[in-house]
């Protein structure tokens, strides 16, 4: 069998083996050659207690140590069941076990059937009565409260600025709103406002400014 243990004695074998082989020792034939897949998978097998690699990398050398004859087994198996062991070795393989055929599966024995012992027929069971269920009541829906408005707070008086009291404005009719999310919509609609109607609240500034230039303004005058 394939062991860990053994490489070093099957290392110096396959040195030894090597020298009286008729084969060209080429890496570049065996990688597509069938019979070595199939010996790779036979030594995979029998060495499982190494890694996947390790045993990729240790293969080749046994098997360019292999004799022809050997070979060829590997080449004309399709599938490998079983391998003697290491005792029934022959002494040119250096410890190299060599695939056996394939063994006929025996012939399973038939057995009789057993005579099936009769049932005795179980008594039927009697029908439940079934429960009378009484008829839910539907229940009546409570009467929901209606939510409360929230109240506006009162607006602050008119100031000397026309976007200020729009923002008054705006805030009446929107009173439900945060006070971030008042100002952002509020400049929104203040820049969609024709100038017409900005007008309107830059004339409610007019009437609340103390400074005379800003009466001045056409806006102020009724002007445009």
């Amino acid at each position: 069998m394939y062991r860990s243990t053994s490489t070093d004695s099957l290392a110096s074998i396959a040195s030894s083996s090597s020298e009286d082989e008729d084969e060209p020792m080429n890496e570049d034939d065996y990688t597509t050659d069938p019979g070595y897949l199939n010996f790779l998978r036979e030594f995979r097998s029998r060495n499982a207690d190494l890694h996947r690699l390790e045993a990729i990398q240790r293969a080749p050398k046994y098997w360019l140590a292999l004799t022809p004859g050997n070979k060829a087994l590997y080449r004309s198996l399709e599938n490998i069941i079983a391998v003697r062991s290491a005792n029934d070795c022959d002494g040119d393989t250096g410890g190299m076990c060599c695939p056996q055929k394939k063994k006929k599966p025996a012939c399973p024995k038939k057995k009789r059937p057993a005579c099936a012992k009769k049932r005795k027929p179980a008594c039927p069971k009697k029908p439940a009565c079934p429960k009378k269920r009484k008829p839910a009541c539907r229940r009546k829906p409570k009467p929901r409260c209606g939510k409360r408005r929230k109240k506006c707070s009162k607006p602050g008086p008119v100031t000397n600025n026309g976007y200020l009291n729009f923002v008054r404005t705006y805030r009446r009719k929107h009173c439900n709103l945060k006070p971030k999310d008042l100002i952002m919509k509020a400049a929104r609609a203040w820049c969609r406002l024709p100038e017409n109607k900005k007008d309107r609240y830059r004339r409610m500034a007019c009437k609340v400014s103390t400074s005379k230039r800003s009466k001045h303004r056409r806006v102020c005058q009724g002007t445009q």
